[in-house]
Formats: C-alpha cells, structure tokens, sequence
C-alpha cells in the first residue's frame, strides 16, 4: 500500500489485536461487526488463533491487509485457512508462516489479487512460467507413456502373431 493510500486510512479501518494472547474469533469478529465494519487492515500477529473463520469474508468484506504471523494454524487445515481468506475479495496484502513452497504455490493460485505476501511483492509472471514448465514437463510425460503403451501393445501383437 502507497504512502498516499495510506493517508486516507482513518483509525476505523485499522485493528491492531497483535501479541494478545488471543484464541478466539468471536469477539474479534463482534468487535469488526459492531465498531469498524470499514476495517482494510487487520493484525492479529503472535497470538494463539489455529484456524481462519468461515465469517471473516462476510465480516471483513473491505479488507486489504491481513496478518496472521506467529499464529498456530493447523497444519492440516491449511487448505481450509487459505480457501477462508480467498473469500476475502480486496485482499492485496497478507503475512502467514509458511513452512513449504508448495503453501506459497496455493496461496498464490487462490488469492489472484495478492499483490504482497510476506512484505514481498507477488511476481505472477513468474508463477506463470512455472505452472508452465510443470505443464510441459506433465505433457512429455503423458507422451512418453502412450508412446510406451503403443510399444507394449506393438510387442504383444508381434508376440501373437507369430504363435
């Protein structure tokens, strides 16, 4: 976000809940609901929440940065997490532990309008290119493997024939 963006952002569109021990979403979301239903940043970095809500979309529709750092998200039910914060449709900008490539891969395959994770800006051309040299290399492998089944099918006509 802009230096000029971030002027026009009055104290109703931020919540700094970060380093409070927090388990909970319920009063989180109330606090949203009731008090700051414009909110664009929220922050709620080194706490203790271990999934993302089914309401946060619904709560948080003008939500442009989301940090859950420091947080013990189920590993398990990271799919899950990352389909509840897809639903976040203004979402530019999250910070999430991430533990393995392939986290980063499906963030960035179901949050299209992420343009920041982590404090570093998204490269979409780059995903890109790897979704297709992944493509080319599954396609190669498809052929070799007709091309091996056409052989094998070859040989075992060969094989009758001369019965």
């Amino acid at each position: 976000m802009s230096d000029k963006e971030l002027a026009y952002i009055s104290e109703d569109q931020i919540l700094d809940l970060s380093n409070n021990n927090i388990e909970d979403w319920d009063d989180i979301l109330n606090v949203i609901a009731n008090q700051k239903p414009d909110l664009r940043e929220l922050d709620l970095h080194d706490n203790n929440l271990s999934y993302v809500p089914q309401e946060l979309g619904e709560v948080c529709p003008n939500l442009q940065e989301l940090n859950l750092n420091g947080n013990p998200l189920v590993i398990d039910q990271f799919e899950s997490n990352v389909d509840q914060i897809a639903k976040l449709e203004n979402l530019s900008s999250l910070y999430l532990q991430l533990t393995q490539e392939s986290q980063v891969d499906m963030i960035l395959r179901k949050i299209p309008n992420l343009e920041m994770l982590n404090g570093l800006e998204v490269d979409r051309d780059e995903l890109l290119n790897d979704q297709e040299d992944e493509e080319e290399v599954y396609d190669e492998e498809q052929q070799q493997e007709e091309e091996h089944d056409d052989n094998v099918h070859s040989n075992e006509q060969i094989q009758i024939e001369s019965i």
